[in-house]
């Protein structure tokens, strides 16, 4: 079976507990690190949001960064993390399907939302053109992946991860290093951004 396709059914089929399991882990630094990114992913949303404006959280789970509920549009496989987010007021509305597919026209959302999501989409320069036609002029791109290239600190840990994920535990979405397919330095990042025509404003690790 493809990698890709597996990782889908995976996560179809993944507790709605998944996203809190993770920010209240007994594991301190993986309490940590899922915490500290929803937590930036919640100032960078809302230092450029303005009432009125359109927001599209792609691949979104149950988009646990969403505290304030803001009107959120959620994209994502998984009909149960959806229907969860909109009930507990972390989406407005909700579209069950793939990523890739076009769901908005042209120029017309003013922030998208993808988080740790593009390592796993084969065909990713392709989304990344998609995303950027689907924003506004001065529309603006929240992105974040793992930082798993070589020489990375991420990277041995997130392999242990997914060892006694996988392996111990028999979690099925952790198999084949959790679905990863590509793998980012935040310059390789930055370079892919530029290359799909974006302009990038603020990179961190």
């Amino acid at each position: 079976m493809d990698q890709q396709l597996e990782h889908r059914r995976a996560w179809e089929q993944v507790s709605l507990r998944y996203y809190l399991e993770q920010k209240n882990s007994l594991n301190p630094l993986r309490r940590w690190f899922h915490r500290k990114r929803y937590n930036l992913i919640n100032k960078m949303v809302n230092k450029v949001y303005k009432e009125g404006m359109s927001i599209v959280d792609l691949g979104c789970g149950n988009c646990e960064w969403n505290t304030n509920k803001l009107p959120v549009i959620g994209i994502d496989y998984s009909n149960n993390m959806l229907s969860y987010a909109v009930k507990h007021g972390r989406l407005n509305n909700m579209i069950v399907g793939d990523i890739k597919e076009r769901h908005f026209e042209d120029n017309s959302i003013d922030i998208i939302v993808i988080t740790e999501v593009i390592e796993h989409i084969k065909d990713y320069p392709a989304l990344l053109s998609g995303i950027y036609s689907m924003l506004k002029p001065n529309g603006i791109l929240i992105a974040s992946v793992p930082y798993d290239t070589l020489f990375s600190v991420w990277k041995p840990i997130f392999k242990i991860q997914c060892f006694i994920q996988w392996n111990i535990l028999r979690k099925l979405e952790y198999k084949n290093e959790a679905g990863h397919i590509n793998h980012f330095s935040p310059m390789k990042l930055k370079n892919l951004l530029e290359l799909n025509k974006f302009r990038v404003n603020n990179l961190f690790s």
